[in-house]
């Protein structure tokens, strides 16, 4: 049971590390904002005002949609910064949002063209762990862990087998 759930965080880690190598990749090379893959994101959220439902740190699988609704969690663009809120009304001037833990709505209304997706899952608190190793301390741990798996890849299986058996 032990070896499984190693191997299914291993797995884990290694998606999560492809994702975000592809999100780079496309950034860079094609000047992507928001890179996807088959229409959805991941954007990690900086502030408060989603709460309870939303917290700081969490990270957000978006999926791009031909139509939203109002009660869709939604992230749009506004001045180059992604904003995550609730769709609560439609009007001819756009759509308005509002933060659940905000007094108010937001003053400006969102037109369809700014909406990056409508949030779809929910992840709670890893948006941080991913937030560190965009920092120089985490590239340099992420870098020595890929270094240690590729220099010594059997190593830690056959210190494993051995203290099973």
């Amino acid at each position: 049971m032990r070896k499984l759930s190693k191997n299914v965080v291993l797995i884990l880690i290694v998606i999560v590390v492809l994702i975000n190598a592809w999100q780079l990749f496309s950034n860079i090379i094609w000047k992507d904002q928001l890179p996807a893959i088959f229409g959805y994101s991941q954007v990690i959220v900086l502030t408060g005002s989603m709460e309870p439902v939303i917290s700081a740190g969490d990270l957000l699988i978006i999926h791009r949609e031909e139509l939203y609704q109002e009660g869709d969690i939604i992230s749009y663009w506004d001045n180059g910064s992604l904003i995550t809120h609730r769709f609560i009304e439609n009007t001819a001037d756009g759509i308005i949002t509002k933060g659940d833990y905000n007094n108010v709505a937001d003053r400006v209304p969102v037109q369809t063209d700014q909406i990056a997706g409508r949030v779809t899952v929910i992840i709670p608190g890893i948006g941080n762990i991913f937030m560190f190793f965009r920092t120089v301390p985490g590239r340099l741990l992420l870098l020595l862990a890929v270094v240690l798996f590729v220099c010594f890849p059997g190593q830690t299986v056959r210190k494993s087998e051995r203290n099973e058996h």
